[in-house]
């Protein structure tokens, strides 16, 4: 597995980028990023990490498939990801989507 940590980056002058680089308060990034993405952007982001198409999404969210791309584009800019694997991993890391299939989204029942 490898490792770099803070000082790797101090000798060669650059930072790890946001979504890797140590934060001193996780809850202040998880709600910086949970509130940029709309409700939408979350459920669609949801479904992706459950493995999820374009396609399938656009059927189960009774969307277009465009607009799921739409909305793809749109998480993986707020989340400012490379991918859409980056996108899923920030999302997990920060508390967005949670491993045992429960989003971060408060939800009243």
């Amino acid at each position: 597995m490898l490792t770099i940590t803070s000082n790797a980056y101090a000798r060669n002058g650059s930072s790890p980028h946001p979504s890797i680089a140590p934060r001193s308060r996780p809850d202040e990034a998880t709600e910086r990023l949970g509130s940029s993405l709309s409700r939408r952007e979350t459920e669609v982001l949801r479904w992706l990490a459950l493995g999820k198409s374009g396609p399938e999404i656009g059927i189960i969210l009774g969307i277009s498939t465009c607009t799921v791309r739409i909305h793809i584009h749109h998480i993986k800019r707020k989340l400012d990801a490379v991918n859409l694997p980056h996108a899923i991993y920030v999302a997990f890391a920060c508390g967005l989507l949670r491993p045992e299939g429960g989003d971060g989204a408060r939800h009243d029942t």
